[in-house]
This record gives structure tokens, C-alpha cells and sequence, in this order.
């Protein structure tokens, strides 16, 4: 069990029923006292889309903000996606806004950045400190900064979250469990050293497999990372609509679809070229690299 510093985009007037779901979490579930000693929500939207109403103005304020758990339903379960103020004004989602403010709003020094569909392996947290404290070397320093890169593997829609490693190539050899994107961009979450990874028993501990760099036969690699906020920050001007933003974690169960041919291809496509002009200017180019 670990801290989680969770973000949520929330324009206009998506803020309330999202205030209304956090204080149901907060004190309605069974497991609402472990939501309340280790998540922490930060709401953000664009000062364009700034809610309409009685907002709360401090985090004392919403933490008071009234909840009913006596209602029939969870206000999460009895929303729209088609009534929400962000898909009825087509408000792209800013990812990399949101993993900028979750990674800069955690308190702890290192970090998992991952979207909220990503599920880690049980005792994650143990293994990992466990593994920087036995080998400090592998920090790196300012030098030589570093992030400690885990595979992700995606879930057939009726599997079961696995629990380790072994149940997971149990999935992974009946083919109910494969490496992320494996059918939409296979050599963006690839796994170095995939053969010697699936191969290696599980031990119930951290170890380092493999160390790789991000160019020369991996320039497109995006990886999910245990790092700290030395990291650069994500670029916020990349939205989820592109899908080229960022021991092992799982996809929460079901297809991801993506349609590669996609009208809102054409709008980001543009958007990421005029960025890549901007990146050759401020930094050179380097033909080890791609973006």
C-alpha cells in the first residue's frame, strides 16, 4: 500500500459531480478510510472552462463539500459521457497536464507515472526501495540521470488482475495477457530484452534485467517509469489524442481501440509537426533520436 496522487480534468461543469464522486470515495465505501489516509485528489481545467457556482475556494472548503451516502446510486455511476461539459464542447483531454500535476503534487521522492487504468504488481513499493537500497549506485546522480522502466502488458476483457508474475505468463501463455499496444504501435511499449524478461523466474524481488537508452533501435519507445520530478516534466502541449505521450504493470481488463486513420488524426498530426520544427530549433537534431 503506497501513497497515490491522483489527477482529474474537471472543466466547467464537470467540477461538481466530480467534487460530489471524490467525497463518495472519501466516506462512503468500505474502503473509504484507505482512500482518505492515502489519496490525494487534484482537480485542473483551463481558466476558460472555470466552473459556474459556489465554488469551493480553499481544499478546507472541499473537503466540507456536502455527499449523501444514502443515495441509491454512486454519482460516478449515473453520468452521461455524452451530457459531460468536456465531450459536449469536444475538449480534448490534456494527459500530459494531468501526469504533470499528479507527478509534481506527490509526496513522495520517487514516482510512478501512470495512467489510472494501469495496475501495479502487488508490493511494488517493498521491492522497489528495497532494491535502490541494497544498490545506491543505480540512482545515478545529476550526471547520470536514470528511470527504472517496467513492462506493461494489456488484458483479454474478462481476465482477472494478476497478482505476480507467474499468474501473468500463466495469462500470457494462454494468450489472455500481451505487451501493451501490441496490435496498434508495438515499438512504443516494447519490452527490452522481452525474451530474457518472459524467460526470468519470478524471484518476489526488484532486480535490474536490462539497461537501454531511448535512441538508435528504440527511438519511439514510451515507457511507464519509477523516476522522481528531476525528470523533465511532459510536454502539456500533447493531448491524449495523439497516444505518442509518454517489476510489471497490467492494463486494466479489455480492448484499447484506436483508429490510426482517424479525423483527429489530421488536427494533431499538425499540431506534433509544428512541435518537432520547434524541438530542431531549440536543441539541434540528433539522428540517434525521434520523437
Amino acid at each position: 500500500m503506497g501513497p497515490v496522487s491522483l489527477a482529474l480534468f474537471a472543466p466547467g461543469d464537470d467540477f461538481y459531480p466530480t467534487l460530489d464522486s471524490i467525497q463518495y470515495m472519501r466516506h462512503c465505501l468500505t474502503i473509504s478510510e484507505l482512500i482518505r489516509d492515502y489519496v490525494t485528489f487534484h482537480i485542473f481545467f483551463a481558466e476558460a472552462d472555470l466552473p459556474l457556482g459556489n465554488m469551493p475556494q480553499t481544499e478546507e472548503e472541499a473537503l466540507k463539500w456536502p455527499y449523501d451516502c444514502s443515495a441509491m446510486f454512486a454519482p460516478y455511476d449515473n453520468l452521461s459521457k455524452s451530457r459531460l461539459y468536456k465531450n459536449k464542447n469536444k475538449i480534448s483531454l490534456p494527459i500530459n497536464v494531468g501526469r504533470n500535476v499528479a507527478r509534481t503534487s506527490a509526496n513522495t521522492h520517487f514516482i510512478l507515472s501512470a495512467d489510472i487504468e494501469l495496475y501495479p504488481s502487488l508490493d511494488l513499493i517493498n521491492q522497489f526501495l528495497q532494491l535502490v537500497a541494497n544498490n545506491k549506485k543505480l540512482l545515478g546522480g545529476k550526471d547520470k540521470p536514470r528511470v527504472f522502466a517496467m513492462p506493461v502488458f494489456d488484458l483479454d476483457s474478462n481476465a482477472v488482475v494478476p497478482d505476480n508474475k507467474e499468474e501473468l505468463m500463466g495469462m500470457y501463455d494462454m494468450g489472455f495477457a500481451v505487451p501493451v499496444h501490441a496490435k496498434s504501435c508495438s515499438y512504443c511499449s516494447l519490452i527490452p530484452g522481452q525474451d530474457k524478461w518472459l524467460a526470468a523466474k519470478d524471484k518476489h524481488r526488484l532486480e535490474v534485467l536490462t539497461v537501454v537508452h531511448r535512441y538508435s533501435n528504440m527511438p519511439f519507445w514510451e515507457p511507464f517509469f519509477i523516476g522522481d520530478n528531476s525528470v523533465p516534466e511532459y510536454d502539456e502541449r500533447l493531448s491524449w489524442d495523439r497516444k505518442s505521450d509518454k517489476p510489471f504493470l497490467t492494463h486494466a481488463p479489455g480492448p484499447k481501440p484506436f483508429d490510426p486513420k482517424g479525423n483527429r488524426m489530421e488536427t494533431v498530426d499538425g499540431k506534433v509537426n509544428y512541435l518537432l520544427k520547434e524541438y530542431d530549433e531549440n536543441y539541434g537534431i540528433n539522428d540517434k533520436c525521434e520523437i
